[in-house]
Formats: structure tokens, sequence, C-alpha cells
């Protein structure tokens, strides 16, 4: 039997009575951890009406479904989805966007709109279509949208609350997060699990920025992460002697540095398994289901275990993946914040400058509680910046020159 935890039977309350009031499109966070998907589901049992979630991956589909049906019934709950090979229409319908997209007419009746991990979708692609007219509520765990411009014959990438970008076809579409969950409160109450991270970048001199400022050249990210390979190894092999791991996630670049790894750590025998996008699907599930089962120790990933990820029980992360967005850095974070019998935290072992640049769990929020239009990074609002600009240091009074210091449960080499 399923029951709310307070905090989520308040965004519950706040969400239906918004509603009632003003049918404008409303945008909630919740942290990873937070348990979105049984907001989601509370709402679509009191909604006075017929409900459409929509995800934008297979993955998602399920878990969402899942807890539907726990919470509102099979009888109510339905699956659309072409990777699923289900098209089942109920008044509670849990869809992925691709396989909803290619059929409107079938949404005529349904009055409210879910869009589950909504920083993930566009408006001027799929998505705008199927919310045209309707009530909708997009939840995020990470508000964020970064918008190229032109300046000359280069371009920059600037880091933007969601709503202050704008649609082609829908203008400003977006408000401010109107309801925003607190990982500090979270984390106080006993709700998420705290992060030790432990930072040492290993020859990240040689990672260049792409010219648009947004992300890593290519070439550079394959020359460092093969540099490093035996050293990502020995970090795996040194947690389990320290008994830092029982279950663990390790972010890799690409395809090739998954394959790569997977068989270094054989030849030392580490109970560790690579997938990825190339990985077939019933051999993926395989993997993940031995991973969350405690069968295998190590998940190795690019792409899979990101976004909508959840095993509760991992408590060790080694971040192996360079990147200049915040919202793959906290979505990787957050794969270990989730709590479970007899864990007692996550450690994240960052071999980039991930940790450097963005921080750890509580170094980013929205501004403006209860209507967060801003982006703020260790208490500086960064809304609007560059990506490439955002400082990654504080001048001392000396002058000298040192890492910012983050809210890191704890620090040290490893």
């Amino acid at each position: 039997m399923y029951s709310l935890r307070p905090y989520q039977q308040k965004a519950v309350d706040f969400t239906l009575e918004r509603f009632q009031k003003d049918k404008e499109p409303m945008l909630m966070v919740a942290p990873t951890g937070a348990g979105k998907t049984w907001i989601i589901a509370e709402i679509a049992k009191r909604w006075n009406g017929k409900v459409l979630v929509l995800t934008v991956s297979k993955e998602l589909c399920q878990q969402d479904a899942e807890k539907l049906e726990i919470v509102c019934g099979k009888d109510q709950t339905g699956i659309y989805s072409a990777s699923w090979g289900k098209k089942e229409i109920k008044d509670i319908t849990v869809a992925t966007i691709q396989s909803a997209y290619k059929h409107p007419e079938l949404w005529d009746e349904f009055s409210l709109i879910v869009v589950d991990e909504v920083e993930a979708t566009s408006l001027d692609g799929m998505l705008g279509e199927l919310v045209k007219g309707k009530r909708v509520l997009g939840l995020t765990a990470t508000p964020y949208a970064s918008v190229g411009s032109r300046r000359g014959k280069w371009y920059t990438t600037k880091l933007w609350p969601m709503h202050k970008v704008k649609s082609k076809k829908y203008g400003w579409y977006w408000k401010p997060c109107e309801y925003v969950i607190s990982e500090e409160e979270l984390l106080k109450d006993g709700y998420l699990s705290p992060l030790k991270i432990y930072s040492t970048p290993e020859r990240c001199g040689i990672l260049r920025l792409a010219s648009n400022g947004s992300e890593y050249e290519k070439e550079s990210i394959e020359k460092w992460v093969n540099q490093i390979l035996f050293r990502i190894m020995q970090v795996m092999a040194g947690a389990e002697g320290k008994g830092w791991v029982n279950s663990g996630i390790v972010f890799m670049p690409s395809v090739e540095s998954c394959e790569a790894l997977e068989k270094v750590c054989q030849d030392f025998h580490i109970n560790a398994k690579a997938v990825h996008n190339r990985t077939p699907a019933n051999v993926r599930d395989k993997i993940i289901s031995d991973h969350k089962a405690g069968k295998l120790r190590w998940l190795i990933n690019q792409g899979i275990a990101t976004r909508g990820f959840d095993n509760p029980q991992v408590d060790c992360l080694v971040i192996a993946r360079p990147t200049a967005s915040l919202r793959l850095h906290r979505q990787m974070i957050g794969r270990g914040v989730r709590v479970a019998p007899g864990k007692f935290g996550c450690t994240v072992l960052d071999l980039t400058e991930n940790c450097k640049r963005w921080g750890g769990l509580l170094d980013v929020k929205m501004g403006k509680k209860g209507w967060a239009d801003t982006i703020l990074l260790r208490g500086e609002d960064i809304s609007g910046m560059e990506v490439s600009k955002i400082d990654l240091t504080r001048s001392k009074k000396n002058g000298t020159r040192t890492t910012t210091n983050t809210d890191h449960d704890n620090a040290g080499n490893l």
C-alpha cells in the first residue's frame, strides 16, 4: 500500500488548486529522488477527467505506468507505446511522445497532459502539437535550457531557466517554476541520501571546449579517456577495497570507452558490465536487471543510466564523462541520491572537472522561492551567462586563485 510523503501531498494539492484557478501551463521542479512519479499518479487519480502522461523514453514509460497502476488501478491505466508493443487507451494513459504524436486525434478527450522530464522536450517538435489547447503540467528535476546565439562568426551558448526560452511556434509558453520542491529540505528530512564527493580531475588540461562553449570537443574527450582508462579501473578497485561500494555506476563518454573499460575490468576480475545504445535490448535489460538485483556490482554506461534511471541501492558513482552541461551533470550525480534500507550515503568519485564547474547537490538552486525564475550557482545568479565563461575559481585577497569550495559532504584525494 502506497502512502504519499508530506511534501508530495502538498505538491499534489497545490497543482489541483492551481488548475482550478488558472488553465495556463504549469512548471514544477521535483528533484531526482523526490518521487515525482508518485506525484503524477496521485494527480491523475484525483483529476476530474482523462489524463495523458507523456514520457521521452521506453524506460520512463514503464516506470510511470507501474506506479500509476498501483495508485489508479490496472483497469484505469493504459500504455500507448510502439517500443512496448502496446496501444491501450484508457482514462489514464502513459505514452511515449513519439507514439502519441502520430495520432493526435486519440487525445481530444484528454483534459490534462502531464509531461515527465519536460526539459528533454521541445515545443517546436512533436510535443507542441499534443499540448495545444490543453491544461499542461511539466515536471523536471533540471529546469534549465542552453540557448545558442550568433556573434559574428562564433556561436555562444547561454544558460537560461526554461521559461526564458522562446518557442518559434508558441512564444513564451512556460511561466517561471511555480512549485519547487527543495533538495535542502529533502536532505534534512531524510528523503534524499547525502553525497560525499571526492574530486581529483585527471589530466583535464587536454580537454578543449567546442567553439560554441556548450560541450567539449569529441577529439579531446577521446584522447582524455584513452589516457586515463586504466586509472578509472583503479578507482573502481579502490572503491571496493575501501568499502565504498555495494552498487556502483560508471559514466563514460562513448560506446567505445564503455567497451574498453569493460574489457579492462574483466582482465582484473572486477564485477562490471557495460550498456550503451548499441547494446541489444534484451541484453541491456538483463544487465540492468542484474545490477538492480545486486548480482552485478558495477554498471558501466554511456547515455543509459542518466535520465530516469532508478536504482535506490546505488551508493557509488564514478564520473568519467566530462561535460559542460549543467543538466547532464545534475542527472549523473542524481543517480545516487535515492534512499534505501541500509544505505547511509553515496560516494561520488569525480575524475573530471564537472564538480569543479557545477558543484554538488546543493550548489545549484532556483531563485525566488515559490516563483523560481533564476538559476543560482553557489548563491550567484548565472542566468544568461555563457557556459564557457562560468568562473570555476574565486580570487583570494592576496591575489592567488583557489578552487571554489562547494557543499560537498566530504572532499579529498581518491
